[in-house]
């Protein structure tokens, strides 16, 4: 701190009392230090700085929240649909977590049971769609998909003739029914006093079109929210980062293309030292507005150019523009990948930047990153639908093989990502075993 000399009240009032002389002086002296102005700056507004509303985690989200996921979840859905770099992000993703479809592995510890349990249910998955229009691998990549499009999303257990049916659900059709309104239910979700969900308002249009909305509890339906808050329900779509990088790549490429097209047509360019005098010798014509103006014409059979002493005529150099593009595009998509936590070489199949060997330890580490993923995907959907299945089956006596005490007991194996061969994948998980 500063030495402070005490002024003439300070010594006036040390005549009475010293200690508390020098208490001012020590004040006086810690608010001129470098310490307290730092301190004193970080806390107030500057012309370089932004005020924030003080932000509050709610159950629900604030009312702005809610509107906000709703208009991201919209413009998802148009970014899937048009953008080449917004498809190939999520297929890419889902391809890593889904694959060609996960294995069941029954878990019971008996062995005729196992094998006749993963027959029958790989064999009902392929019928499992209620639509009859998705075959297994089908489905669940489209579960996966939708859920992370739109940051959330559910399967409905349904009941056909005593035959066990399933059907997607995409995240816009939970909504709030038309009038409705009760204090815990918020975006169509409905929620006990502790915010578990308990009820799913689901919209449902009949052949006419009429808007109609039905209640599906959560014993009959199942949902995946890829929440990014602790007290939140409704999830928030996976493209939320990296909507303005990707309106950046497409209005940069849409320069580029410009660019390059005018530098392809060829030009000339004509100095011309008279242009008073040649506007001066222009006609006059009457304009829209009835106003005589200075207007060039051109005669039926062509025009003529003439060039006086001190004129001439320069051609166009047209050249490329804007040679790194391939840089700036590869910069971006490093940015874009960041939030999914996936590398240039797989965000963009990118390998010209690296060697064979450091590509499969790059895909490699990034099937680790997704494992995450890809429980939260079976916790949510694959493991209660697998549960809700057998116990039908058990139930109603369809199983050859005597059911064991805990009939449900099982495993999801994801699919492998092969980076080389297979016998050069199984020494390696050999090795790490």
């Amino acid at each position: 701190m500063k030495d402070i000399t005490p002024n003439i009240v300070d010594r006036f009032i040390g005549v009475f009392s010293p200690r508390r002389m020098a208490e001012r002086v020590q004040v006086r002296a810690y608010l001129a230090s470098a310490e307290f102005q730092s301190s004193y700056r970080g806390g107030i507004k500057t012309r370089t700085d932004t005020a924030w509303n003080r932000s509050t985690s709610y159950q629900f989200g604030s009312q702005a929240d809610r509107v906000q996921l709703g208009s991201m979840r919209d413009r998802a859905r148009r970014v899937y649909h048009q953008s080449h770099i917004g498809r190939s992000i999520l297929d890419t993703e889902t391809d890593y977590v889904v694959g060609d479809g996960m294995t069941l592995q029954a878990r019971t510890g008996s062995e005729e049971f196992d094998k006749e349990s993963e027959e029958r249910f790989r064999d009902w998955m392929d019928q499992a769609d209620v639509r009859g229009m998705l075959g297994a691998t089908d489905w669940q990549r489209m579960a996966y998909r939708s859920s992370r499009q739109d940051g959330d999303g559910g399967i409905v257990l349904i009941d056909r003739g005593g035959g066990s049916r399933i059907q997607i659900i995409p995240g816009d059709l939970i909504q709030n029914p038309d009038g409705f309104g009760k204090a815990n239910v918020v975006d169509g979700v409905e929620v006990n006093a502790v915010g578990r969900p308990v009820r799913f308002h689901l919209l449902v249009q009949n052949e006419l079109g009429k808007r109609q909305f039905e209640a599906v509890g959560t014993e009959n339906f199942k949902y995946l929210a890829w929440t990014t808050e602790p007290l939140t329900v409704r999830g928030e779509t996976c493209y939320a980062q990296i909507f303005s990088l990707l309106d950046q790549i497409d209005g940069y490429t849409d320069a580029v293309v410009v660019a390059a097209r005018m530098a392809a047509i060829f030009g000339l360019i004509f100095k011309e030292a008279t242009a008073q005098k040649q506007f001066a010798a222009l006609g006059s014509r009457l304009n829209g507005n009835g106003d005589q103006q200075k207007a060039l014409t051109i005669d039926k059979n062509g025009m003529a150019k003439y060039i006086g002493p001190e004129d001439s005529i320069v051609q166009v150099q047209a050249q490329q523009p804007m040679s790194q593009t391939p840089d700036f595009i590869r910069a971006m998509l490093r940015l874009i990948g960041l939030p999914f936590g996936m590398p240039l070489e797989v965000i963009g199949k990118d390998a010209s930047q690296t060697n064979l060997s450091a590509l499969r330890g790059i895909r490699q580490e990034y099937a680790r990153a997704i494992k995450p993923r890809q429980r939260r995907f079976v916790w949510a959907y694959l493991s209660p639908i697998y549960r809700w299945w057998i116990s039908r089956e058990v139930k109603a006596g369809r199983f050859k093989t005597p059911a064991p005490e805990n009939f449900w007991a099982h495993e999801w194996m994801p699919a492998k990502a092969q980076f080389t061969d297979s016998i050069t994948e199984a020494q390696a998980i050999q090795l790490e075993i």
